[in-house]
């Protein structure tokens, strides 16, 4: 398991803090609502609290609930195919959605679409499907 933390400026941290927090929250929701994922936004928040603050990642990856999907994805590496799957359509749905509506340029929308479609076949090809 990864215990480090790396120093950055106080803006960055405070940014990271606030989109860790942010994805806790979007997380826990997903605990209740079964269309929504939750271990995605949990490794984000990982991610973001391990940038940032050593206290509040020892914290989410010690929690008693959320720790277990951060743990299950680090120690097993992997993710059951219902979140593969839920996770990859928010994606598509939230991303694609939003560069149809607000990209203006052909290029960029293509370049986006281009990201989705390698981050579809990563999650898909490359990160282990486990059992529940």
């Amino acid at each position: 398991m990864v215990k480090r933390v790396v120093k950055i400026k106080s803006t960055s941290r405070k940014i990271l803090i606030a989109i860790g927090t942010v994805c806790v929250v979007l997380g826990v929701i997903g605990i209740t609502l079964p269309i929504f994922p939750t271990t995605p936004f949990l490794l984000v928040a990982a991610v973001c609290y391990m940038k940032s603050s050593k206290k509040f990642y020892n914290w989410l990856i010690n929690h008693k609930v959320l720790g277990k999907y951060v743990n299950d994805y680090m120690e097993k590496k992997g993710l059951t195919l219902k979140t593969k799957i839920t996770s990859i359509s928010f994606f598509w749905i939230g991303t694609g959605t939003s560069t149809i509506i607000f990209v203006p340029y052909l290029w960029a929308k293509i370049l986006i679409f281009a990201i989705l479609i390698i981050v579809t076949m990563y999650i898909m090809l490359k990160v282990k499907t486990i059992k529940c």
